[in-house]
């Protein structure tokens, strides 16, 4: 199924090659992990300084997009020879994706980073199921950058979620440069938290001392229209020692 508002969007990027925006299916996910491992090895900070290799990362990024594919809430951008050269996956906020135990070890200082950079917002809130979506993952083909194509993928999927009726959405980003794909004059935003590589320790050792940078956390409307206040109606505060869980 193309979106409807992206169906009709070509972006040239050469003269052979233009590309669209799609549902992610299964038949994506296979293409999806190797571009998410590719992406996030040679572009992220927190994978560059654990010299994490691709391969190491692809059993980890083949989970995430076997789970995307089957819940219809991710889109992929394919080239004209039906490629995947970008994605956009996001999930319900209550299907939060559970680590495989077969991740590379490597893998666990920044699995774990992330899990602290979310339950600083998540871990007092019971949240109402297909409401509050999770956009976690935005790859793109190192062919395609410096097209914009980021910025018009997570366009589509905040306009995928309004369609399967979401109404906002909670964002990590694990890289600064990043931080403004998502946002546009207009959207309601907030950030949630932000944590530097270098403060975060787990077990009194510290996996990213002297790594400049860090990670921050926003919850945005999906429709601009929308007070960021109403999110307050799609979850029950819990006691805050009680652990983040959903709501089914």
């Amino acid at each position: 199924m193309h979106l409807r508002q992206h169906a009709g969007l070509f972006k040239k990027i050469e003269p052979s090659a233009t590309y669209k925006i799609v549902t992610m299916r299964a038949e994506h996910s296979e293409e999806v992990a190797r571009l998410f491992a590719q992406a996030f090895c040679n572009g992220e900070p927190l994978t560059q300084h654990l010299k994490i290799s691709e391969s190491e990362f692809y059993s980890f990024a083949k989970s995430v997009a076997d789970k995307s594919a089957h819940e219809n809430l991710s889109v992929v951008a394919l080239n004209h020879e039906g490629k995947v050269v970008a994605c956009s996956l996001s999930e319900d906020i209550c299907d939060i994706f559970k680590l495989d135990l077969n991740v590379d070890s490597k893998l666990i200082p920044i699995i774990e980073f992330m899990e602290q950079l979310a339950r600083h917002y998540l871990h007092d809130k019971l949240f109402e199921r297909g409401k509050v979506a999770h956009m976690w993952v935005t790859a793109v083909d190192d062919k395609y950058k410096g097209e914009k194509l980021a910025i018009r993928m997570n366009m589509a999927a905040i306009d995928h979620l309004k369609l399967q009726n979401y109404l906002y959405a909670y964002a990590e980003f694990t890289n600064r440069v990043n931080e403004g794909l998502v946002f546009h004059p207009g959207r309601p935003t907030e950030r949630c938290v932000d944590i530097s590589y270098s403060s975060f320790s787990d077990t009194n050792h510290r996996h990213f001392k002297g790594l400049t940078g860090g990670a921050a956390s926003y919850v945005l409307a999906i429709d601009p229209e929308k007070d960021l206040s109403g999110i307050r109606n799609c979850y029950t505060p819990l006691h805050l020692n009680k652990p983040y869980r959903a709501k089914l």
